[in-house]
């Protein structure tokens, strides 16, 4: 009988110490799954109102003119047409992408350049396109420009009645009217601007 009264003991002992060991891992594994929910939220949302804290460009950024930029191209890329400029901000660092084409040798080639030292080169290449992408391309003309790149985007932040630009381009169709589109954060909207007369030719958003 003593016997037995021992194995019972020793019985639920063992269930207890088992069941101990079920249930609170299971309710620290639990908790651990909260933290680690509520600190990549918390990064999330760090993430998210830094991205909206450096994607915005402000007038007084854009301070280099269309021609001063086709220069600074030309020195890497001698032989090559400037197709477009864009001031454009990546990885909260403001930068200028220029993009131009070799129609004899029929390569694309492009530069980003930092917007506060031009001199210095982010990235550049050219590749090889295919014969009919190369003559769609038109070259900038810079000859009729009368809007700058500061005053193209106080037009267009007028237009939409919003500060929050996120880029410009400066580009030449195939009427040899050159323009600019200036995008905003919110909903993607887009202003274009004639470079010559200065007019805003269309407003587009993206609901």
């Amino acid at each position: 009988m003593k016997y037995k009264k021992i194995m019972a003991i020793v019985t639920t002992s063992v269930i207890c110490v088992s069941l101990s060991g079920c249930v609170f891992p299971n309710h620290s594994r639990s908790n651990q799954q909260h933290d680690a929910t509520s600190s990549s939220s918390s990064k999330e949302t760090w993430k998210n109102n830094h991205r909206q804290q450096t994607t915005r460009l402000t007038v007084n950024q854009c301070q280099q003119t269309p021609e001063a930029l086709i220069k600074i191209f030309n020195k890497e890329f001698s032989d090559y047409n400037v197709t477009s400029i864009k001031a454009d901000i990546e990885r909260g660092q403001l930068i200028y992408e220029i993009e131009g084409v070799n129609k004899k040798t029929d390569k694309e080639a492009h530069l980003d350049i930092n917007a506060n030292d031009t001199k210095e080169v982010i990235n550049r290449y050219c590749e090889r396109e295919e014969r009919h992408d190369i003559d769609d391309e038109i070259e900038l003309e810079t000859k009729n420009i009368k809007l700058m790149p500061k005053e193209a985007m106080e037009i267009a932040q007028k237009e939409v009645n919003s500060q929050a630009i996120s880029s410009w381009k400066i580009q030449t169709n195939r009427q040899s009217e050159t323009y600019y589109v200036i995008e905003f954060e919110q909903h993607h909207r887009e202003v274009v601007i004639d470079a010559a007369n200065k007019k805003v030719i269309a407003t587009h958003y993206d609901d």
